[in-house]
């Protein structure tokens, strides 16, 4: 039987007409396909949630892949890294999160949680929190103040710059605004339990110097205090019989 001669080029031809029409095929069905995708189980070190210009809004995430904090888009170094959950804003700039952490070494048990919300270009001003250091435990719901100055870019900024008249210039400007305004943040109001054992509501005047004090002691002895600026206390009520 005679074998019928097919050219090589015709086969190259084919190869390529034939490669191009399934990737063109399997890319439209990629891009007119289904867009929600349902797994039974995925293990993954990190989950970007992005808008979709690409502005990140949420890192869901392990220790080891959990975001460096960056302000203005220059990373700000020295913070550790925990599991857990940042919230970022509009501009995409950091603005809170859930972080968490626990283990039990030879120093003993250190654990912790935190959900924290920011205010804009300052930082936390509502902070959800239990520590645990070995058994000197607190937990409770934090609120804080900022000053309108310094903000958070007179605080961290000058941290970025290399060394010379110009951070030193910077640094000194923040000092002068932090003794003007007492400090930068301060506590307002803490309700939960401290360190000592007691269910403790905590406020404070917008300098974060506790005026008064209500709290039930390790005890069950219960009494309210009212303070001076000094942290004196002036006046105590008390439960006690």
């Amino acid at each position: 039987m005679q074998r019928s001669h097919i050219p090589r080029a015709f086969v190259r031809g084919y190869l390529v007409v034939a490669t191009t029409a399934a990737f063109l095929l399997a890319l439209g069905a990629f891009v007119s396909g289904p867009r929600r995708a349902r797994f039974s189980e995925i293990d993954v070190g990190r989950i970007n949630i992005v808008e979709p210009d690409g502005t990140v809004r949420m890192v869901i995430s392990n220790r080891e892949a959990a975001p460096g904090w960056t302000f203005h888009g220059r990373p700000v170094p020295g913070r550790s890294r925990n599991a857990g959950m940042i919230f970022f804003n509009d501009e995409g700039e950091e603005n809170g999160g859930f972080i968490y952490r626990g283990r039990r070494d030879s120093a003993g048990v250190e654990a912790g949680m935190s959900l924290t919300f920011d205010q804009y270009e300052q930082d936390q001003v509502v902070a959800l929190q239990y520590a645990d250091d070995d058994g000197r435990m607190r937990q409770g719901l934090a609120i804080n103040e900022f000053p309108r100055q310094p903000t958070l870019a007179d605080v961290v900024l000058p941290r970025l710059m290399p060394e010379g008249p110009a951070r030193d210039a910077a640094r000194a400007r923040v000092d002068s605004l932090m003794r003007q305004s007492g400090g930068y943040g301060h506590n307002r109001a803490y309700f939960g339990r401290d360190n000592d054992r007691n269910a403790i509501v905590r406020l404070a005047d917008p300098r974060g110097r506790t005026r008064l004090r209500m709290l039930v002691d390790s005890l069950g002895l219960a009494r309210i205090e009212f303070l001076d600026t000094t942290g004196a206390v002036v006046r105590t009520v008390s439960g006690a019989p």
